[in-house]
């Protein structure tokens, strides 16, 4: 526990040296690099899945601006969001200190401390949340190949509402290891200096892509587009796979699951 401690307080200098201001473009490897730095250090302390670790997934992306679609996010905004998550990421290491220090002072007392707990949605690791559009029949190819993968596919609108909201019900249902977002042509767009429509994603699409980027991190989200849809310029560091006619995107998709941790069946999924 000691080590740990010592691992975030590391982390804490380097965030207190970070500077926002000094950032002149969000694919900068200060942004990245501090990011990676700040994962592997809770997944070295805690195992994943377990109460301690997704209470410290919310300091994984330093990058909390948001997304213009079909436009720059203006410098101003990204350091703006990337205040913010320093914020969120400094408060959330400190937290955590406390909470180790107030365990090592209960082993030195031989009395017993806060052991890492896993919930039991999280236990199996098997289930993988599917953002979609209007595109049913990708959806359905997807959903019914992840669950030949032997992994379980979520899709909102087959849980029950209960009464809730769509956010609420993202909320509830998002307990998962990894996120794909299907990017169908559903509709289309163009920049004010642009002259022809562009295919695109629906808005909602592309919002809940940023949801599960801010929840899960960039590892464990992947983007699966369609005939050449147009995708927002400023997003950096997601895993775009091609949704081609051949099949290609099943191996690489199990690939990323594999990356992810999961235990896949990969003769029966690619039967």
């Amino acid at each position: 526990m000691s080590r740990a401690v010592e691992r975030f307080r590391t982390l804490i200098k380097r965030l207190e040296q970070f500077e926002p201001e000094e950032i002149n473009d969000r694919e900068e490897a200060a942004i990245s690099d501090l990011e990676a730095a700040i994962r592997t250090a809770v997944e070295k302390t805690y195992p994943a899945g377990s109460t301690q670790y997704n209470q410290l997934t919310q300091a994984f992306m330093l990058d909390r601006a948001g997304y213009n679609i079909g436009n720059e996010t203006s410098i101003h905004e990204v350091r703006e969001g990337l205040k913010d998550g320093k914020r969120v990421a400094l408060t959330s290491l400190k937290n955590a200190i406390d909470d180790l220090e107030d365990d090592l002072k209960h082993y030195e007392k031989g009395l017993p401390g806060r052991s890492p707990t896993i919930s039991s949605a999280n236990k199996d690791n098997k289930k993988v949340f599917i953002v979609h559009g209007h595109d049913e029949a990708a959806r359905h190819e997807l959903a019914r190949f992840i669950e030949k993968a032997s992994l379980q596919p979520i899709i909102l609108h087959e849980q029950a509402s209960g009464g809730r909201t769509i956010i609420e019900k993202i909320e509830e249902y998002s307990d998962v290891g990894f996120a794909v977002v299907l990017l169908t042509p559903d509709d289309v767009g163009r920049s004010r200096d642009a002259d022809e429509l562009q295919p695109r994603a629906r808005q909602n699409v592309v919002a809940e892509l940023f949801y599960f980027l801010g929840k899960l991190g960039r590892s464990r989200v992947c983007a699966l587009k369609k005939n050449g849809i147009e995708i927002p310029s400023d997003i950096g560091g997601v895993i775009y796979i091609d949704m081609d006619h051949a099949g290609a995107w099943k191996t690489t998709l199990l690939r990323e699951f594999e990356g992810a941790g999961y235990m896949i069946d990969w003769g029966n999924a690619l039967r």
